[in-house]
């Protein structure tokens, strides 16, 4: 669920491990805290069950938090959603270190030590390193207490998400109900661990949120600070036995403006809740039974889950629905030709001589350029997709394009045609600067270009194909094995590649319709290059003929998709 992952990914924000985010803080956000620190770094900002709670701890989990998120996500969410995530986030944190006192839990000299060098190796010398503790705030003791209390807090996570335990019974369980989706073609045996870590995780999910959430609700907050009121964990829905805390809501206004709702991201969270609490009592009218030690965004879940096993049980399927279902949909049922192969792909990239010689034509290029003949030169000579368009890039600001691109651009005269070839990732660059102007603080350019790619020469082609052919004798003679070609050898990609079909796409290589051809045609085992338009050795490992579909083979599949059919049908009736 889109919430649960977002409450995972802001979780480790608050703590000492991030803290080699020191080591690339911006200044803005650096100064905000230098200043911070001096201005308000001795007053509380509240009181929590008794104990005082520096402000600059929370002002440093919001520039920390922030940023760490806006690394995530991009620029588009902030505000005080976020900060409100972020502000219980720490409040969590603060409570777990309580509860490891409550648990006996410890934290050894020895293995605060080793995190704190883990964060110092990180910084040049020891000036650097002091000057950024400054910047947060910090000392080494303080540092080190944090380092302290994050173990700790990590330690008593541990110790409440052991209490998460997933049965043999759950684990083939979950495979027969996924065995024809998720697991399709897939072994129990080659999955069951894959299942059990997947129950266990959304279990100690669950137990975790259930724990944090009633010491939220239990907390005794006094002297609070008029800045973090608005922050403080509280009920704002309560309705029908479901209750929302601001937390719920925060989350789920970042989920949909993630999801580009904007403005209505709060109004369209709320009315998602409406719209689940009352799902949630179609699912309690129909004999499911809430779980009241989970969170309400869980319950939710939960409910959900229990109501699709009910549904499993309840609906039958006649001998007669799985016929007429084959009969509609028998090509669904179709063993297709497949084949499983090792490839060994080689990289084919520009020699030095065929950089050279695409430098070279640019600069001819260059000496026939003048800002009146640029546009239709372009459409000449450009290699790029703007060529049709006489090279056009339209006004860009900073930002828009690659670095090195972008200062030749800028550094260029209105007016004038850059004299230097700008080489990027893409090619090599002639710029034409036609105009530039400056709004709001901004600047842009209007440019051309003409862009001349290193295209590789049939001699590169043939020198990498003469030495994928020695390593292809060396393989058949047995001098080396496939896998130590792979290893000795600069290629792209050596791995075992499946589901190879005659539609021509080979997951990791892309569409290449005479490479699977080839692989399907060939013999088992049979080693082959191929350098039609890639140059790989491969070799066949397994191989499916195609068959076509037989009722009685695909029976309990066709069973499987009717009745997941009627479920789906079931949730969309119940949530209208």
């Amino acid at each position: 669920m889109a919430i649960r992952k977002l409450r995972k990914t802001m979780k480790p924000f608050i703590w000492i491990f991030v803290i080699a985010f020191i080591i690339t803080i911006i200044g803005g956000v650096v100064s905000y805290i230098y200043s911070y620190k001096n201005a308000k770094a001795q007053k509380m900002a509240l009181k929590l069950n008794g104990s005082y709670v520096d402000s600059l701890k929370i002002e440093r989990a919001f520039s920390n938090g922030i940023e760490n998120y806006r690394k995530v996500y991009g620029n588009s969410i902030d505000g005080e959603e976020l900060k409100t995530i972020i502000f219980n986030n720490f409040i969590e944190q603060e409570l777990l270190v309580k509860e490891a006192k409550n648990m006996k839990i410890k934290v050894s000299s020895k293995e605060i030590n080793e995190k704190y060098n883990q964060v110092r190796a990180n910084f040049p010398d020891e000036k650097t390193f002091n000057n950024a503790l400054k910047m947060q705030g910090y000392t080494k003791d303080s540092l080190k207490n944090d380092i302290k209390n994050s173990l700790l807090v990590e330690k008593v996570t541990e110790k409440i998400e052991s209490q998460a335990k997933v049965t043999d019974d759950e684990i083939k369980k979950y495979y027969e109900n996924n065995k024809y989706g998720l697991y399709l073609d897939k072994d129990y045996e080659k999955v069951k661990d894959e299942i059990k870590e997947r129950l266990l995780n959304n279990k100690k999910g669950r137990i975790y949120r259930a724990y944090v959430s009633k010491l939220l609700k239990s907390s005794k907050y006094e002297d609070v600070k008029e800045i973090y009121q608005k922050y403080l964990y509280n009920i704002e829905i309560s309705k029908d036995g479901f209750e929302f805390s601001n937390i719920d809501i925060a989350n789920r206004t970042i989920i949909q403006k993630l999801y580009g709702a904007g403005e209505k991201a709060a109004e369209t969270a709320k009315k998602s809740i409406e719209k689940d609490i009352e799902t949630a009592k179609k699912y309690i009218s129909a004999g499911v039974e809430v779980n009241k030690e989970l969170t309400t965004e869980d319950k939710i879940v939960d409910l959900r889950e229990k109501y699709i096993a009910k549904l499993r049980k309840e609906i039958k399927i006649s001998d007669e629905e799985i016929k007429t279902y084959f009969e509609k949909n028998s090509t669904k049922y179709e063993t297709k030709e497949e084949a499983e192969a090792q490839i060994i792909e080689f990289e084919l990239k520009p020699s030095k001589a065929d950089s050279n010689k695409a430098l070279e034509k640019a600069k001819n290029i260059l000496k026939e350029l003048t800002p009146e003949n640029f546009a239709e030169k372009a459409k000449e000579y450009s290699e790029g997709p703007t060529a049709v368009n006489g090279g056009d890039l339209g006004w860009f600001t900073k930002g828009r394009m690659i670095k090195e691109f972008e200062e030749a651009a800028f550094s260029t005269e209105k007016g004038t045609i850059n004299q230097n070839i700008i080489k990027t990732q893409f090619g090599y660059h002639i710029i034409y600067v036609e105009d530039k102007k400056t709004e709001n603080g901004k600047e842009s350019v209007k440019a051309r270009h003409i862009l001349i790619k290193e295209n590789v020469s049939e001699d590169t082609k043939n020198n990498v194909i003469k030495k994928a052919k020695e390593i292809l004798e060396k393989i058949k003679n047995k001098e080396i094995t496939f896998e130590e070609a792979a290893k000795a050898n600069s290629v792209l990609k050596n791995f075992e590649f499946k589901k190879i079909r005659r539609d021509g796409y080979i997951e990791g290589i892309g569409f290449n319709k005479e490479l699977s051809d080839a692989i399907l045609s060939s013999k088992l085992k049979e080693l082959k290059l191929f350098t039609n338009n890639i140059i790989v050795i491969f070799k066949k490992t397994k191989y499916q003929k195609f068959e076509k579909a037989n009722f009685e083979k695909s029976k309990d599949r066709v069973r499987y998709d009717i009745l997941n059919e009627k479920i789906n049908k079931a949730l969309i009736e119940i949530t209208k």
